[in-house]
């Protein structure tokens, strides 16, 4: 949430500054574009984050806030264009 805070802020002051989430799994990687208006037209989110406590690999549990996103609101990596408005 930090990350996506500090983000915002960013773009607050430069309206041109585009941000993007890239997950990458075994078969494909997914993207999905940070945007002012990642809302449905009912209000929801495309997105919510959930804080985790856990162990991340270091032998120790530590606290991440990871953002999720709906399946449906991303595309894969290699059909997205970075200069083209997203659906």
């Amino acid at each position: 949430m930090v990350k996506l805070e500090k983000f915002r802020n960013i773009k607050y002051h430069n309206k041109n500054v585009k941000g993007y989430i890239i997950w990458s799994f075994k078969d494909c990687r997914k993207i999905w574009k940070i945007t002012d208006t990642n809302k449905d037209k009912d209000g929801f989110y495309y997105y919510y984050i959930q804080r985790q406590n856990r162990d991340r690999g270091k032998g120790y549990k530590q606290i991440t806030d990871v953002v999720n996103v709906f399946n449906d609101k991303t595309q894969n990596i290699n059909d997205f264009k970075f200069n083209q408005k997203l659906k």
